[in-house]
Protein backbone atom coordinates (compact mmCIF):
# COMPACT_ATOMS: atom_id res chain seq x y z
CA UNK A 1 0.00 0.00 0.00
CA UNK A 2 2.80 2.42 0.94
CA UNK A 3 4.78 1.49 -2.19
CA UNK A 4 1.79 2.09 -4.46
CA UNK A 5 1.04 5.43 -2.80
CA UNK A 6 4.68 6.53 -3.12
CA UNK A 7 4.74 5.50 -6.77
CA UNK A 8 1.71 7.64 -7.63
CA UNK A 9 3.06 10.74 -5.87
CA UNK A 10 6.74 10.49 -6.84
CA UNK A 11 7.93 13.35 -9.13
CA UNK A 12 9.56 10.93 -11.62
CA UNK A 13 8.81 10.33 -15.29
CA UNK A 14 7.22 6.96 -14.50
CA UNK A 15 5.04 8.58 -11.85
CA UNK A 16 4.08 11.42 -14.19
CA UNK A 17 3.15 9.02 -16.99
CA UNK A 18 1.09 6.91 -14.58
CA UNK A 19 -0.72 9.96 -13.21
CA UNK A 20 -1.38 11.30 -16.72
CA UNK A 21 -2.77 7.95 -17.90
CA UNK A 22 -5.01 7.71 -14.83
CA UNK A 23 -6.28 11.29 -15.25
CA UNK A 24 -6.74 10.78 -18.99
CA UNK A 25 -8.82 7.65 -18.34
CA UNK A 26 -11.05 9.50 -15.88
CA UNK A 27 -11.47 12.63 -17.99
CA UNK A 28 -12.04 10.73 -21.24
CA UNK A 29 -14.65 8.60 -19.48
CA UNK A 30 -16.39 11.75 -18.25
CA UNK A 31 -16.03 13.32 -21.71
CA UNK A 32 -17.60 10.28 -23.36
CA UNK A 33 -20.46 10.44 -20.85
CA UNK A 34 -20.99 14.15 -21.62
CA UNK A 35 -20.92 13.50 -25.37
CA UNK A 36 -23.50 10.74 -24.94
CA UNK A 37 -25.68 13.10 -22.89
CA UNK A 38 -25.30 15.79 -25.54
CA UNK A 39 -26.14 13.32 -28.30
CA UNK A 40 -29.33 12.26 -26.51
CA UNK A 41 -30.25 15.85 -25.66
CA UNK A 42 -29.89 16.90 -29.32
CA UNK A 43 -31.30 13.96 -31.28
CA UNK A 44 -33.79 12.52 -28.81
CA UNK A 45 -35.04 15.74 -27.22
CA UNK A 46 -34.38 18.86 -29.28
CA UNK A 47 -34.93 17.32 -32.73
CA UNK A 48 -38.05 15.48 -31.53
CA UNK A 49 -39.50 18.72 -30.16
CA UNK A 50 -38.66 20.58 -33.39
CA UNK A 51 -40.34 17.87 -35.47
CA UNK A 52 -43.38 18.05 -33.18
CA UNK A 53 -43.65 21.78 -33.85
CA UNK A 54 -43.20 21.16 -37.61
CA UNK A 55 -45.89 18.46 -37.62
CA UNK A 56 -48.26 20.73 -35.72
CA UNK A 57 -47.77 23.53 -38.29
CA UNK A 58 -48.12 21.11 -41.21
CA UNK A 59 -51.28 19.57 -39.70
CA UNK A 60 -52.89 23.02 -39.82
CA UNK A 61 -51.77 23.91 -43.38
CA UNK A 62 -50.61 20.95 -45.45
CA UNK A 63 -53.92 19.01 -45.89
CA UNK A 64 -55.60 22.00 -47.51
CA UNK A 65 -52.84 22.58 -50.08
CA UNK A 66 -52.32 18.90 -50.91
CA UNK A 67 -56.08 18.32 -51.30
CA UNK A 68 -56.22 21.23 -53.76
CA UNK A 69 -53.19 19.91 -55.74
CA UNK A 70 -54.69 16.40 -55.92
CA UNK A 71 -57.97 17.80 -57.23
CA UNK A 72 -56.02 19.79 -59.83
CA UNK A 73 -53.88 16.70 -60.59
CA UNK A 74 -50.80 18.91 -60.18
CA UNK A 75 -48.38 16.14 -59.17
CA UNK A 76 -45.26 18.22 -59.91
CA UNK A 77 -46.15 20.92 -57.41
CA UNK A 78 -47.25 18.24 -54.94
CA UNK A 79 -43.79 16.59 -55.15
CA UNK A 80 -42.06 19.96 -54.69
CA UNK A 81 -44.14 20.55 -51.57
CA UNK A 82 -43.19 17.17 -50.14
CA UNK A 83 -39.51 17.80 -50.93
CA UNK A 84 -39.49 21.15 -49.13
CA UNK A 85 -38.52 19.52 -45.78
CA UNK A 86 -35.15 18.28 -47.22
CA UNK A 87 -36.24 14.80 -46.16
CA UNK A 88 -35.25 15.46 -42.53
CA UNK A 89 -38.54 13.73 -41.79
CA UNK A 90 -40.99 11.89 -44.04
CA UNK A 91 -44.12 13.14 -45.83
CA UNK A 92 -46.05 10.43 -47.72
CA UNK A 93 -49.26 10.87 -49.75
CA UNK A 94 -51.40 7.72 -50.21
CA UNK A 95 -54.88 6.78 -51.34
CA UNK A 96 -57.87 7.07 -49.02
CA UNK A 97 -57.07 3.72 -47.35
CA UNK A 98 -53.32 4.29 -46.96
CA UNK A 99 -52.34 1.28 -49.09
CA UNK A 100 -51.10 2.86 -52.31
CA UNK A 101 -48.40 5.55 -52.19
CA UNK A 102 -48.90 8.44 -54.63
CA UNK A 103 -45.80 10.49 -53.62
CA UNK A 104 -43.25 10.87 -50.85
CA UNK A 105 -40.42 13.19 -49.82
CA UNK A 106 -37.35 12.95 -52.08
CA UNK A 107 -38.55 9.79 -53.73
CA UNK A 108 -35.67 9.88 -56.28
CA UNK A 109 -32.91 10.08 -53.64
CA UNK A 110 -30.97 6.98 -52.58
CA UNK A 111 -32.80 5.52 -49.62
CA UNK A 112 -29.57 4.77 -47.67
CA UNK A 113 -29.26 8.47 -46.87
CA UNK A 114 -32.69 8.52 -45.20
CA UNK A 115 -33.37 5.71 -42.71
CA UNK A 116 -37.12 6.35 -42.64
CA UNK A 117 -37.34 5.59 -46.39
CA UNK A 118 -35.38 2.37 -45.98
CA UNK A 119 -37.68 1.22 -43.19
CA UNK A 120 -40.75 2.10 -45.26
CA UNK A 121 -39.37 0.16 -48.22
CA UNK A 122 -38.56 -2.87 -46.07
CA UNK A 123 -41.81 -2.75 -44.05
CA UNK A 124 -44.61 -1.11 -46.06
CA UNK A 125 -47.13 -1.83 -43.30
CA UNK A 126 -45.12 0.33 -40.86
CA UNK A 127 -46.74 3.36 -42.51
CA UNK A 128 -49.87 2.70 -40.45
CA UNK A 129 -47.87 3.35 -37.23
CA UNK A 130 -47.46 7.04 -38.03
CA UNK A 131 -49.99 9.92 -37.64
CA UNK A 132 -51.85 11.18 -40.71
CA UNK A 133 -54.49 13.64 -41.94
CA UNK A 134 -57.20 13.12 -44.55
CA UNK A 135 -57.16 14.83 -47.96
CA UNK A 136 -60.74 15.65 -48.88
CA UNK A 137 -62.86 17.22 -51.58
CA UNK A 138 -63.51 20.10 -51.03
CA UNK A 139 -60.15 20.99 -49.35
CA UNK A 140 -60.48 21.19 -45.54
CA UNK A 141 -60.25 24.54 -43.78
CA UNK A 142 -60.20 23.18 -40.21
CA UNK A 143 -57.30 21.27 -38.65
CA UNK A 144 -58.02 17.59 -38.05
CA UNK A 145 -55.29 16.98 -35.38
CA UNK A 146 -53.13 19.12 -33.11
CA UNK A 147 -50.22 18.67 -30.69
CA UNK A 148 -50.86 20.02 -27.21
CA UNK A 149 -47.22 21.03 -26.64
CA UNK A 150 -43.77 20.38 -28.16
CA UNK A 151 -43.07 17.59 -25.65
CA UNK A 152 -45.71 15.12 -26.86
CA UNK A 153 -45.18 12.77 -29.80
CA UNK A 154 -48.76 11.73 -30.57
CA UNK A 155 -51.31 14.23 -31.90
CA UNK A 156 -54.73 14.84 -30.38
CA UNK A 157 -57.62 14.34 -32.88
CA UNK A 158 -59.90 17.35 -33.25
CA UNK A 159 -62.60 16.47 -35.79
CA UNK A 160 -63.01 14.47 -38.98
CA UNK A 161 -63.37 16.70 -42.05
CA UNK A 162 -66.54 16.74 -44.11
CA UNK A 163 -66.50 15.84 -47.78
CA UNK A 164 -65.16 13.05 -49.92
CA UNK A 165 -61.87 11.51 -48.77
CA UNK A 166 -59.43 11.42 -51.69
CA UNK A 167 -56.20 10.50 -49.86
CA UNK A 168 -54.03 10.67 -46.80
CA UNK A 169 -50.88 12.59 -45.79
CA UNK A 170 -48.61 10.70 -43.36
CA UNK A 171 -46.05 12.42 -41.08
CA UNK A 172 -43.01 10.21 -40.42
CA UNK A 173 -40.41 11.19 -37.84
CA UNK A 174 -36.79 10.91 -38.92
CA UNK A 175 -34.64 8.16 -37.36
CA UNK A 176 -31.54 9.65 -35.67
CA UNK A 177 -28.14 8.10 -36.43
CA UNK A 178 -26.40 6.06 -33.77
CA UNK A 179 -23.82 7.76 -31.57
CA UNK A 180 -20.92 5.96 -33.25
CA UNK A 181 -22.20 6.84 -36.73
CA UNK A 182 -22.71 10.45 -35.73
CA UNK A 183 -19.19 10.64 -34.24
CA UNK A 184 -17.75 9.02 -37.38
CA UNK A 185 -19.42 11.68 -39.51
CA UNK A 186 -18.17 14.40 -37.13
CA UNK A 187 -14.57 13.19 -37.38
CA UNK A 188 -14.68 13.65 -41.15
CA UNK A 189 -15.34 17.38 -40.58
CA UNK A 190 -14.93 18.23 -36.86
CA UNK A 191 -15.32 22.01 -37.33
CA UNK A 192 -18.59 21.83 -39.24
CA UNK A 193 -21.44 23.81 -37.66
CA UNK A 194 -24.21 21.30 -38.20
CA UNK A 195 -26.20 18.85 -36.12
CA UNK A 196 -24.49 18.16 -32.76
CA UNK A 197 -20.96 18.64 -34.16
CA UNK A 198 -20.22 21.92 -32.25
CA UNK A 199 -21.32 20.20 -29.03
CA UNK A 200 -18.92 17.29 -29.63
CA UNK A 201 -16.04 19.67 -30.44
CA UNK A 202 -16.65 21.87 -27.38
CA UNK A 203 -16.97 18.87 -25.06
CA UNK A 204 -13.76 17.26 -26.32
CA UNK A 205 -11.85 20.57 -26.18
CA UNK A 206 -13.06 21.29 -22.64
CA UNK A 207 -12.15 17.75 -21.54
CA UNK A 208 -8.61 18.05 -22.92
CA UNK A 209 -8.11 21.52 -21.38
CA UNK A 210 -9.36 20.36 -17.96
CA UNK A 211 -7.17 17.24 -18.22
CA UNK A 212 -4.05 19.32 -18.89
CA UNK A 213 -4.89 21.87 -16.16
CA UNK A 214 -5.56 19.12 -13.62
CA UNK A 215 -2.32 17.34 -14.55
CA UNK A 216 -0.28 20.55 -14.24
CA UNK A 217 -1.94 21.43 -10.92
CA UNK A 218 -1.26 17.92 -9.61
CA UNK A 219 2.41 18.15 -10.59
CA UNK A 220 2.74 21.57 -8.92
CA UNK A 221 1.17 20.28 -5.69
CA UNK A 222 3.40 17.18 -5.67
CA UNK A 223 6.53 19.31 -6.18
CA UNK A 224 5.46 21.66 -3.38
CA UNK A 225 4.85 18.68 -1.09
CA UNK A 226 8.26 17.27 -2.00
CA UNK A 227 9.92 20.58 -1.10
CA UNK A 228 8.06 20.66 2.20
CA UNK A 229 9.27 17.13 2.99
CA UNK A 230 12.83 18.12 2.13
CA UNK A 231 12.57 21.10 4.49
CA UNK A 232 11.25 18.87 7.28
CA UNK A 233 14.06 16.35 6.71
CA UNK A 234 16.69 19.09 6.81
CA UNK A 235 15.21 20.51 10.01
CA UNK A 236 15.14 17.06 11.60
CA UNK A 237 18.76 16.48 10.57
CA UNK A 238 19.82 19.76 12.20
CA UNK A 239 17.83 18.89 15.32
CA UNK A 240 19.48 15.50 15.34
CA UNK A 241 22.96 17.03 15.21
CA UNK A 242 22.01 19.43 18.02
CA UNK A 243 20.75 16.54 20.13
CA UNK A 244 23.96 14.62 19.56
CA UNK A 245 26.03 17.62 20.70
CA UNK A 246 23.80 18.07 23.75
CA UNK A 247 24.23 14.38 24.58
CA UNK A 248 27.99 14.76 24.37
CA UNK A 249 27.93 17.82 26.64
CA UNK A 250 25.69 15.99 29.08
CA UNK A 251 28.04 13.02 29.11
CA UNK A 252 31.01 15.33 29.82
CA UNK A 253 29.05 17.03 32.60
CA UNK A 254 28.27 13.64 34.15
CA UNK A 255 31.95 12.73 34.02
CA UNK A 256 32.89 16.04 35.65
CA UNK A 257 30.31 15.54 38.37
CA UNK A 258 31.62 12.02 39.00
CA UNK A 259 35.19 13.33 39.30
CA UNK A 260 34.03 16.12 41.63
CA UNK A 261 32.18 13.63 43.79
CA UNK A 262 35.31 11.46 43.93
CA UNK A 263 37.36 14.53 44.89
CA UNK A 264 34.79 15.39 47.53
CA UNK A 265 35.08 11.91 49.03
CA UNK A 266 38.86 12.23 49.15
CA UNK A 267 38.57 15.65 50.76
CA UNK A 268 36.12 14.31 53.31
CA UNK A 269 38.53 11.49 54.07
CA UNK A 270 41.39 13.95 54.51
CA UNK A 271 39.21 16.09 56.75
CA UNK A 272 38.40 13.07 58.88
CA UNK A 273 42.11 12.22 59.13
CA UNK A 274 42.93 15.81 60.09
CA UNK A 275 40.23 15.83 62.73
CA UNK A 276 41.60 12.59 64.14
CA UNK A 277 45.11 14.01 64.11
CA UNK A 278 43.88 17.20 65.78
CA UNK A 279 42.18 15.10 68.43
CA UNK A 280 45.39 13.24 69.02
CA UNK A 281 47.28 16.53 69.27
CA UNK A 282 44.81 17.82 71.83
CA UNK A 283 45.24 14.65 73.83
CA UNK A 284 49.00 15.04 73.65
CA UNK A 285 48.67 18.65 74.71
CA UNK A 286 46.59 17.67 77.70
CA UNK A 287 49.18 15.08 78.64
CA UNK A 288 51.93 17.64 78.25
CA UNK A 289 50.02 20.15 80.29
CA UNK A 290 49.70 17.61 83.04
CA UNK A 291 53.38 16.81 82.73
CA UNK A 292 54.17 20.52 82.66
CA UNK A 293 52.27 21.04 85.88
CA UNK A 294 54.22 18.20 87.43
CA UNK A 295 57.48 19.58 86.19
CA UNK A 296 56.65 23.16 87.22
CA UNK A 297 56.47 21.97 90.84
CA UNK A 298 60.03 20.80 90.52
CA UNK A 299 61.41 23.86 88.73
CA UNK A 300 63.45 24.80 91.62
CA UNK A 301 65.08 21.38 91.61
CA UNK A 302 65.86 21.21 87.92
CA UNK A 303 65.85 24.47 85.94
CA UNK A 304 67.39 22.79 82.94
CA UNK A 305 64.65 20.18 82.77
CA UNK A 306 62.06 22.91 83.05
CA UNK A 307 63.57 24.82 80.14
CA UNK A 308 63.53 21.73 77.89
CA UNK A 309 59.95 21.01 78.80
CA UNK A 310 59.04 24.60 78.01
CA UNK A 311 60.59 24.29 74.55
CA UNK A 312 58.80 21.04 73.93
CA UNK A 313 55.55 22.63 75.02
CA UNK A 314 56.11 25.57 72.68
CA UNK A 315 56.78 23.27 69.78
CA UNK A 316 53.60 21.38 70.53
CA UNK A 317 51.63 24.64 70.61
CA UNK A 318 53.18 25.65 67.29
CA UNK A 319 52.25 22.28 65.78
CA UNK A 320 48.72 22.71 67.07
CA UNK A 321 48.42 26.13 65.43
CA UNK A 322 49.74 24.74 62.14
CA UNK A 323 47.23 21.88 62.25
CA UNK A 324 44.43 24.35 63.01
CA UNK A 325 45.45 26.48 60.02
CA UNK A 326 45.55 23.42 57.75
CA UNK A 327 42.14 22.38 59.05
CA UNK A 328 40.66 25.78 58.18
CA UNK A 329 42.16 25.66 54.70
CA UNK A 330 40.82 22.15 54.20
CA UNK A 331 37.32 23.26 55.30
CA UNK A 332 37.48 26.20 52.90
CA UNK A 333 38.55 23.95 50.03
CA UNK A 334 35.78 21.47 50.82
CA UNK A 335 33.23 24.33 50.78
CA UNK A 336 34.54 25.51 47.40
CA UNK A 337 34.31 22.00 45.98
CA UNK A 338 30.78 21.65 47.31
CA UNK A 339 29.82 24.93 45.58
CA UNK A 340 31.36 23.71 42.31
CA UNK A 341 29.50 20.39 42.59
CA UNK A 342 26.19 22.16 43.32
CA UNK A 343 26.70 24.51 40.33
CA UNK A 344 27.55 21.54 38.08
CA UNK A 345 24.44 19.70 39.27
CA UNK A 346 22.37 22.79 38.54
CA UNK A 347 23.88 23.14 35.04
CA UNK A 348 23.31 19.47 34.42
CA UNK A 349 19.65 19.79 35.41
CA UNK A 350 19.20 22.78 33.07
CA UNK A 351 20.87 20.95 30.18
CA UNK A 352 18.82 17.82 30.92
CA UNK A 353 15.62 19.94 30.84
CA UNK A 354 16.66 21.51 27.50
CA UNK A 355 17.49 18.07 26.13
CA UNK A 356 14.15 16.71 27.31
CA UNK A 357 12.30 19.66 25.68
CA UNK A 358 14.20 19.13 22.44
CA UNK A 359 13.46 15.37 22.53
CA UNK A 360 9.76 16.05 23.12
CA UNK A 361 9.69 18.47 20.16
CA UNK A 362 11.42 15.96 17.86
CA UNK A 363 9.07 13.19 19.07
CA UNK A 364 6.05 15.43 18.37
CA UNK A 365 7.38 16.30 14.90
CA UNK A 366 7.83 12.59 14.12
CA UNK A 367 4.28 11.86 15.34
CA UNK A 368 2.89 14.77 13.26
CA UNK A 369 4.67 13.49 10.17
CA UNK A 370 3.29 9.96 10.76
CA UNK A 371 -0.27 11.27 11.28
CA UNK A 372 -0.07 13.60 8.28
CA UNK A 373 1.36 11.17 5.72
CA UNK A 374 0.04 7.75 6.72
CA UNK A 375 -3.49 7.52 5.29
CA UNK A 376 -4.49 4.14 6.68
CA UNK A 377 -5.63 4.33 10.30
CA UNK A 378 -4.34 0.77 10.97
CA UNK A 379 -0.85 1.62 9.75
CA UNK A 380 -0.88 4.90 11.65
CA UNK A 381 -1.91 3.14 14.91
CA UNK A 382 0.74 0.47 14.37
CA UNK A 383 3.48 3.07 13.79
CA UNK A 384 2.39 5.15 16.79
CA UNK A 385 2.31 2.01 18.96
CA UNK A 386 5.82 1.10 17.81
CA UNK A 387 6.93 4.66 18.57
CA UNK A 388 5.53 4.40 22.13
CA UNK A 389 7.45 1.12 22.67
CA UNK A 390 10.62 2.76 21.41
CA UNK A 391 10.09 5.69 23.81
CA UNK A 392 9.53 3.27 26.74
CA UNK A 393 12.91 1.57 26.07
CA UNK A 394 14.82 4.90 26.08
CA UNK A 395 14.15 6.41 22.66
CA UNK A 396 16.67 9.16 22.11
CA UNK A 397 19.99 7.58 23.23
CA UNK A 398 19.45 4.41 21.20
CA UNK A 399 17.83 6.39 18.36
CA UNK A 400 20.83 8.69 18.05
CA UNK A 401 23.35 5.88 18.44
CA UNK A 402 21.62 3.90 15.68
CA UNK A 403 21.52 6.94 13.44
CA UNK A 404 25.22 7.61 13.85
CA UNK A 405 26.15 3.94 13.55
CA UNK A 406 24.34 3.26 10.30
CA UNK A 407 23.96 6.07 7.74
CA UNK A 408 21.19 4.13 5.93
CA UNK A 409 18.89 4.70 8.90
CA UNK A 410 19.04 8.51 8.64
CA UNK A 411 15.98 10.14 6.99
CA UNK A 412 16.25 9.50 3.28
CA UNK A 413 15.62 12.73 1.24
CA UNK A 414 14.49 10.65 -1.76
CA UNK A 415 11.54 9.28 0.23
CA UNK A 416 8.35 11.28 0.04
CA UNK A 417 7.59 10.20 3.64
CA UNK A 418 10.69 10.10 5.89
CA UNK A 419 11.09 6.73 7.59
CA UNK A 420 13.58 5.48 10.16
CA UNK A 421 14.09 1.78 10.85
CA UNK A 422 15.50 1.11 14.33
CA UNK A 423 16.15 -2.39 15.56
CA UNK A 424 14.78 -2.91 19.11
Amino acid sequence: MSFKLNFWIQPTWAGRIGRFVALATVFLGVGWWLIDRGYKAYWKTTIVQVQTVDFNILAHTLPTKLSLLLLQNNLLELQKTLNSNYSLFGLVVTDEEGKKIFAKSNSKVVVDGFPWQRKLLEQPTSLQDHPYNYLVDPPPTIAQTSYENPYVQDPTPLQKPSGKIIGRIYYIRGNPPSLTDDLRMWLTNPFAKRDAFPLYLNTLSLTIILLLLTFLLTEILINLQKREYQHIIEQLSSDQELLISLRKELSLAEQNIASLESSKEKSCQELANLKQELKNVKEDRECLEESFQDVSGRLTDSHQNNQSLQEKYNSIRFRESELSSQLEQLKKRINEQENIINQSIKNRAEKAQKTEDKENRVKQQIKDIVIKNVISSDERNMILGLLEKILEHGFMPRFLSNLTADSSQIFNPSDTFPRVTIAI
